[in-house]
């Protein structure tokens, strides 16, 4: 059987399930050519849709699909690009939430504008409600769309309350709010009312006040509000003789045209002819104020009916940023390992995302986003790669159309494009930004220097090293040579010899580095003493630990490897020389062992017998404070005191380890200081050469063992 489906949805939606099915399937492999490394992600977005597109008729509630991520991975490219492959552009809006809060739009209004509906045109309906045919509706930028501010309190944002209608029922309340002419003579009725109960009996002939007196009641009333007519400033010059259209008190016509024409227009909806058949017995008739104002209130009740639309079968995405969801979303470091950052954001779960979620909505509507939610995590180094090369390779075809010269480039220029423009929690966007200011004038050189003569040209850089603050580009074409000096953004702060305290900094990494490579067994990734963010960093993220539950083991040694690049400048140099930028580890290695401390019973396992509280008196205040305590060496202290003994221990612990390895640090410490950086594989052939420390690569493989994961089965297994 032949699915069938109302021909003009969307106006070019296929009209069979089979060539849905078809269209639905070439939409993916498009998408997957043009959306580098997101093959799992469209694959997502399609299941989550194919019962929406290729079986409509089962969809009784809204499809509502969530897609959270970091900035710049394609989330909302990826969604525009779908409506227009399944042929869904006529019937897709696109809402930007950050804007419809900053300009305090209606969301309802808008739906209503964009798909052309006045209230006119559907308020005489069946009770009132208009259905739309598989609207597909994009909320971007939802992350403003936040109910729950900062503090946690509620944040009322009335603008874009109808979204959370739409994504529950789909069924959406629209008020006349937007309409101005509905506006007018809803206002006026409510006007009129207070001034009938003072002037019920004013008589109007055929719409018209003509006694001065009574225009003159009527304008101090309701003037300002409803007659573009202005009073005089003084009884005496309230008539010019020879203009007699200059007099305020002139007749005056109560009811204007344009609330006559919105009176016909919606009563005739109601009922063919009703609309006029009321106009003439307000226009033609004599009445009074009092007699007028009832017939309004009539027709205000009958057109001011519940107007809602249908969008029950509607497709709707969720798009938003919800940086608060990964580990180092804050880190805006291009020096970040695109990999190392790939794998952080690919293990963060649903559960994860919800509980982000929860700082920004109530539980409520984050039930009613669904469980539909699809994460997108950052790029790797490949894909990166792979979007350059695509990216060029279009700028290069669409240079040969224009000029006729066919321009390749060396693998070392794709590696400068690489090292200037990946940022990787920045996402693509700053790729092509780069390959534009890069690329672009040596194209116009090609055109100056071969003097359009030339038919191929090649680019590169005369040199592999990017941690410099200028290179030379190359021009080369058939019979000569050409090089031009270039500026490196990134490669200047990079460039080791631009800092001068840059051993400093080398003696802090690798003092982090030999502290956590004696402490786990592992290498460091990588270790930078020369950064963009003008500091260092050493990376010692561990994937295989990753969502562990952590021992006190884990805790100490998180706080030891916080410790070390402190303590390994104090091993060198005289404290007062000593950089500013140890701040953040000590800040970070006192919260560890604090929430440790407070959240995972640190002290607990151990001394939980020993625990107590005792009470002191305030001298003060005479209030009694009750204070935990706890058993450290062999003494009853409270928690505080017991936290600062077990740090006072840790660091000495850790001063002890990176003394034991002082020459190790120092060699490291020369080498990154000229070299900026170093990788695992470089850090392994220092631990190689032995410089007379305890960290040597058996050493290593020991505490590997000793740490192995498997210890807790060996254990069980009686090993």
């Amino acid at each position: 059987m032949v699915d069938m489906i109302k021909e003009d949805v969307f106006n070019v939606i296929p009209i069979t399930r089979e060539e849905r099915i078809k269209r639905l399937s070439e939409a993916v492999q498009t998408l997957k050519t043009e959306f580098v490394g997101l093959d799992t992600i469209i694959d997502e977005i399609s299941e989550s849709i194919s019962s929406w597109y290729i079986t409509p008729e089962i969809i009784s509630r809204p499809v509502v699909i969530s897609l959270w991520g970091m900035t710049g991975t394609g989330k909302s490219s990826v969604v525009r690009r779908l409506t227009q492959l399944l042929g869904l552009k006529n019937s897709t809006m696109f809402f930007d939430c950050g804007e419809y809060i900053a300009d305090s739009k209606d969301i309802s209004t808008n739906i209503c504008e964009t798909f052309g509906f006045d209230t006119d045109d559907y308020s005489g309906s069946d009770n009132g409600m208009c259905t739309l045919d598989y609207p597909v509706f994009v909320f971007d930028e939802f992350q403003y769309a936040r109910t729950i501010n900062d503090e946690g309190s509620e944040d009322v944002k009335s603008s874009i309350r109808p979204i959370w209608t739409l994504i529950d029922s789909g069924v959406l309340d629209v008020n006349d709010s937007y309409n101005w002419s509905y506006n007018q003579l809803v206002q006026f009725v409510e006007d009129l009312g207070s001034f009938v109960e003072m002037y019920p009996d004013i008589p109007v002939e055929k719409n018209e006040i003509k006694d001065p007196g009574n225009v003159e009641l009527t304008l101090n009333s309701l003037g300002l509000l409803h007659y573009d007519r202005a009073l005089p400033l003084s009884p005496a010059s309230h008539k010019d003789e020879d203009d007699e259209e200059d007099d305020p008190f002139r007749p005056l016509k109560f009811i204007d045209s344009d609330k006559i024409k919105t009176i016909v227009r919606r009563l005739n909806k109601l009922e063919t002819g009703l609309g006029m058949k009321v106009a003439q017995e307000l226009t033609q008739t004599d009445l009074t104020t009092g007699q007028i104002y009832e017939k309004l209130v009539e027709v205000k009740n009958s057109i001011t009916r519940p107007k809602t639309i249908n969008c029950q079968n509607a497709l709707i995405f969720v798009v938003g940023n919800l940086d608060e969801a990964f580990d180092v979303a804050g880190d805006q470091n291009p020096d970040m390992d695109a990999d190392m950052f790939y794998d952080i954001t690919s293990r963060v779960t649903i559960s994860d995302i919800k509980k982000a979620l929860k700082q920004r909505f109530r539980p409520e509507q984050i039930a009613r986003l669904g469980n539909n939610l699809i994460k997108y995590p950052t790029l790797t180094k490949e894909s990166f790669q792979k979007i350059i090369k695509n990216e060029v390779a279009r700028m290069l075809v669409e240079y040969k159309k224009v000029t006729g010269i066919e321009v390749t480039l060396a693998p070392n220029m794709y590696d400068l494009i690489y090292e200037e423009g990946v940022f990787p929690t920045q996402g693509v966007r700053p790729i092509f930004t780069t390959i534009g200011s890069i690329l672009t004038p040596y194209l116009s050189k090609i055109l100056m220097v071969g003097e359009g003569k030339a038919k191929e040209a090649e680019i590169s850089v005369a040199s592999d090293n990017f941690h410099i603050a200028k290179t030379q580009i190359l021009i080369h074409l058939p019979d000569k040579e050409f090089s031009y000096d270039h500026t490196l953004q990134l490669g200047a702060i990079r460039d080791p010899k631009s800092r001068k305290k840059r051993y400093c900094c080398s003696v802090h990494e690798a003092g982090h580095a030999v502290a956590y490579a004696a402490l786990t067994g592992k290498a460091p990734d990588l270790i930078v003493a020369v950064s963009t963010d003008h500091g260092g960093f050493c990376t010692t993220y561990d994937k295989e630990t990753q969502g562990e539950i952590d021992s006190r083991f884990d805790v100490d040694l998180n706080v030891k490897v916080d410790l070390a690049g402190y303590l390994a400048e104090h091993l060198f140099f005289d404290p007062k020389l000593c950089l500013m930028g140890a701040g953040s580890d000590l800040e970070e290695a006192w919260n560890t062992l604090s929430d440790a401390v407070q959240q995972i019973g640190y002290f607990e396992p151990v001394l939980f017998s020993n625990f107590m509280t005792e009470t002191n008196t305030s001298i003060s205040t005479g209030l009694s404070i009750r204070r935990e305590c706890v058993s450290y060496s062999g003494r009853k202290v409270p928690v505080e005191d017991a936290m600062s003994l077990r740090f006072q221990d840790l660091t000495k612990e850790t001063r002890e380890l990176l003394e034991a390895n002082k020459e190790l640090i120092r060699r490291l410490a020369l080498y990154l200081g000229e070299a900026g950086s170093m990788d695992s594989t470089k850090f392994m052939e220092f631990v190689a050469d032995n410089h007379g420390g305890t960290l040597t690569p058996d050493e290593m493989e020991k505490i590997k063992e000793t740490n192995s994961p498997e210890y807790y089965k060996s254990i069980l297994e009686g090993k």
